[in-house]
């Protein structure tokens, strides 16, 4: 059940992707959103050289030519926003995995404390970046696809209410919305999706309809449901004690 013990809107007008400072600099309590193109990203070049090995195995390893291509662009767009964090050169940052495929900074002595999570769908990806605290973010482009073996298994009935009541054209901005949440939620605290089948839930069908981003409290996690850009829907999560302060950045590998 949501627990809706404090809530922060932020005006719907006043969201904008801004251009971050050469060294962008976070502070406790905050969370930064990184948008990226990456279309943009994957005509860089040298993005390749970034890699680790271990990273271009893995790029290798994947047998879609889009795939392959994204994943060298997402890879080589996080090591160029952390580095700028902590100012070190791309290639210098190392990366360890945790049980559930979280990745995480194993540089020595920096870098420990700062907390990232990505996700990417279509030419976007969205990195959330915050200090000693566990996030998580997602990312999907709104499609017309079918959901019902994911409203069965994971929304609760009051969400399947909700998005069936929603207008036909609207259902997929509301299976879209909550479906982000979840994901974020699940990559926050490391669980699976199953945990939030029933314990993430909208208050009304308004609120998988809402355009002003509203931070709530839902489960012990602080979670944010945006629209990046139009045709997509992305939330994140973040398990701190107050309300974090969001700062939305536009990454442009060319600055």
């Amino acid at each position: 059940m949501v627990e809706m013990q404090k809530a922060a809107s932020m005006d719907n007008q006043l969201f904008q992707w801004q251009m971050p400072p050469e060294h962008p600099a976070i502070s406790t309590g905050e969370i930064h959103l990184w948008r990226v193109n990456l279309e943009m990203m994957r005509k860089l070049p040298g993005s390749a050289l970034l890699l680790s090995q271990s990273e271009k195995e893995r790029y290798r390893r994947l047998v879609s030519p889009r795939k392959r291509d994204d994943f060298c662009a997402a890879r080589a767009a996080l090591r160029m926003i952390l580095g700028g964090y902590l100012q070190l050169l791309p290639r210098a940052l190392g990366f360890g995995y945790s049980a559930s495929r979280k990745p995480y900074l194993v540089n020595p002595s920096f870098g420990q404390d700062l907390c990232f999570n990505l996700s990417h769908s279509g030419k976007w990806m969205l990195l959330g970046v915050c200090l000693d605290a566990e996030l998580g973010v997602d990312i999907e482009e709104v499609r017309m696809v079918n959901q019902s073996w994911a409203l069965s298994h994971l929304f609760s009935e009051e969400e399947r209410e909700l998005i069936n009541n929603l207008e036909i054209t609207e259902r997929a901005n509301g299976f879209t919305r909550l479906w982000t949440k979840k994901e974020a939620a699940a990559k926050a605290d490391g669980t699976g999706l199953a945990r939030y089948a029933s314990q993430l839930r909208a208050t009304s069908p308004s609120g998988i309809k809402a355009e002003t981003q509203r931070v709530t409290r839902e489960n012990g996690l602080w979670v944010m449901s945006f629209e990046p850009t139009p045709g997509f829907f992305a939330a994140a999560a973040v398990n701190m004690e107050e309300a974090p302060r969001v700062k939305f950045y536009e990454f442009n590998p060319n600055f």
